[in-house]
């Protein structure tokens, strides 16, 4: 009996899992995942299990913590700091932290287990660019004559739409799609089938000259039919 005091008054006293037989069949982390599994020594350890991840740019995640769900960005579910503050604010309840390796390894548990849930194209930064591009294409600021090209405003003729990149970046800060490397924005037009190139003007004093652009293929846009209403032909008097 004393030894097994003296034993249980060591800071070292708790479970044998890394201890033969126990290791070979211990799995970390899926034990701390399980309702009663071990986790740190912290008595106010959450427990955690259950991740939804939607697969929108950026991807929100949704993780149960002690019966709650929460949401999460990316850097929140990889920064154990952030996810504290995430848990304050969303579950009143600060959780205790534990050592950065089985952090990882939880995490990547719980994403080989996750739920994912996909999103409509219109979702992605893809898709909203394209939505942007199509508007500054279209919008009543095309230009009538490709010398407008060079007042930013985009010239569509032969199946293509030229344009300069400050005027469409300069169209994207203002409706407020930011974020985007100058980088990520040129890929984007080339993976639309785009690319840089030239147009061919006249200036006012008749000289040729070209400018530098960058093109897409012509968007076509949507044709609204109107009901025709018919009208009677006799005018009564």
């Amino acid at each position: 009996m004393l030894t097994v005091i003296k034993q249980h008054e060591k800071k070292d006293w708790g479970y044998t899992c890394k201890d033969e037989p126990f290791k070979s069949y211990c799995d970390p982390s899926l034990c701390v995942l399980a309702k009663h599994g071990i986790s740190d020594d912290a008595p106010d350890a959450p427990q955690v299990g259950g991740l939804t991840i939607m697969l929108s740019e950026p991807r929100l995640y949704f993780m149960d913590v002690n019966g709650l769900r929460i949401q999460l960005s990316s850097e929140q579910l990889q920064n154990q700091t952030l996810w504290q503050r995430a848990c304050m604010e969303q579950c009143n309840f600060m959780p205790p932290t534990t050592k950065p390796q089985k952090w990882q390894q939880m995490v990547n548990s719980l994403m080989s287990q996750a739920t994912y849930i996909d999103v409509p194209y219109e979702e992605t930064i893809a898709g909203q660019f394209k939505e942007h591009l199509f508007s500054y294409c279209t919008s009543h600021i095309r230009a009538m004559a490709p010398e407008e090209i060079e007042m930013n405003k985009p010239w569509t003729d032969g199946g293509v739409t030229k344009f300069k990149l400050e005027g469409l970046l300069e169209y994207l800060h203002h409706r407020r799609f930011v974020g985007q490397t100058r980088a990520h924005i040129i890929q984007m037009i080339r993976d639309m089938g785009g690319d840089n190139g030239i147009q061919h003007v006249t200036k006012k004093k008749g000289q040729r000259t070209t400018i530098r652009c960058w093109y897409v293929p012509a968007f076509e846009e949507d044709e609204t039919e109107l009901p025709v209403k018919e009208i009677s032909n006799d005018i009564p008097f």
